[in-house]
């Protein structure tokens, strides 16, 4: 699957849009979490290094880390797998930047197949 700026453009027009700042994203059940991952590369991106996926539920506090080689749909996919098995309370929705660490095609997939609602940040806002 190759991404273009149009299938960009299409699948973020698909996912709803977070209406409130991080900070203040509160859920009502556990169950909701915040997607992101971390490079462990210093200060380069040059090599290789290994990256985490961390899930965080907003509501409890729960935080759901897994390695992966790197951001590539393949190794975040799996990660987000394991987190459905791993994470006790299970995942209700997942929020999450503008990436397409996350936005595309497969994880969507992914997540509508297993019930998962998606948010995302408003396009163009930073994510802090």
């Amino acid at each position: 699957l190759r991404s273009t700026p149009e299938t960009s453009r299409r699948l973020r027009s698909q996912i709803r849009e977070s209406p409130d700042s991080p900070g203040r994203f509160i859920e009502a059940e556990p169950g909701f979490f915040e997607g992101d991952t971390v490079a462990h590369c210093g200060p380069t991106l040059k090599g290789e290094f290994a990256h985490t996926l961390n899930l965080t539920d907003v509501h409890i506090g729960w935080v759901f880390t897994r390695t992966v080689r790197n951001n590539a749909r393949t190794h975040i996919l799996a990660g987000l797998k394991a987190s459905v098995t791993e994470i006790p309370h299970g995942i209700t929705g997942l929020d999450f930047d503008n990436g397409t660490v996350f936005l595309n095609k497969p994880v969507i997939s992914w997540a509508g197949d297993n019930g998962i609602y998606f948010t995302r940040f408003r396009p163009y806002k930073k994510n802090h």
